[in-house]
Formats: structure tokens, C-alpha cells, sequence
């Protein structure tokens, strides 16, 4: 899943590749609802902007249950 969205292959996921990603992976959210899963993402992560791989998949799991 992070592969396919990490589309410069740099190993991060900026809010563009994010955005463009989740469609393609059947995920509908609005700009709005993909800024704030991003956000939820940083201020979990404590990071800035951009989301490793093993933090995004990290999250995307717990988000199941």
C-alpha cells in the first residue's frame, strides 16, 4: 500500500501523494478528511510533512480496529 502511494519513491508520502493515492486504493475521502488524516499522522508521529513507511503502515493498522 505505501509503495503505491509513495510515487517519487523517496520513502516518504507527502499530502499530494496521500490525496492522489487513496482513491486508487478505493478510499473517498475529501480534501478536508485527507488533511486531517495527515495531520493525525504527524501530530502521532511527531513528524513534519512527510510520513515513512513503517509510521504510515504503523497507523493505517491501528485504524482498522
Amino acid at each position: 500500500m505505501f509503495k503505491s502511494m509513495d510515487t517519487d519513491n523517496n520513502g516518504t508520502i507527502t499530502f499530494e501523494e496521500l490525496k492522489a493515492g487513496l482513491p486508487k486504493l478505493g478510499t473517498k475521502l475529501s480534501e478536508s478528511e485527507v488533511r486531517q488524516l495527515m495531520e493525525a499522522v504527524m501530530y502521532l508521529f511527531h513528524l513534519s510533512l512527510m510520513v515513512p513507511s513503517d509510521s504510515f503502515i504503523l497507523f493505517m493498522h491501528r485504524e482498522q480496529y
